[in-house]
């Protein structure tokens, strides 16, 4: 049994917030370059949701 896209999102959609968050906690705590790759793998999964809504607002210049 396959979890929904609408499952997949929701998971991914909390998982990168709270990776986010510790992005600004290692930044708080000058973790640096660390907080940028903290902050790209949110970002990344920012994009993944952006892409499984198919919402072009996230992952689109246009």
């Amino acid at each position: 049994m396959q979890p929904s896209r609408e499952r997949v999102a929701f998971a991914v959609k909390w998982g990168a917030s709270a990776v986010q968050i510790i992005g600004y906690a290692a930044t708080g705590f000058w973790w640096t370059p660390w907080n940028l790759y903290i902050f790209l793998v949110g970002v990344t999964g920012w994009f993944a949701v952006g892409a499984l809504w198919n919402d072009r607002a996230l992952w689109s210049k246009c």
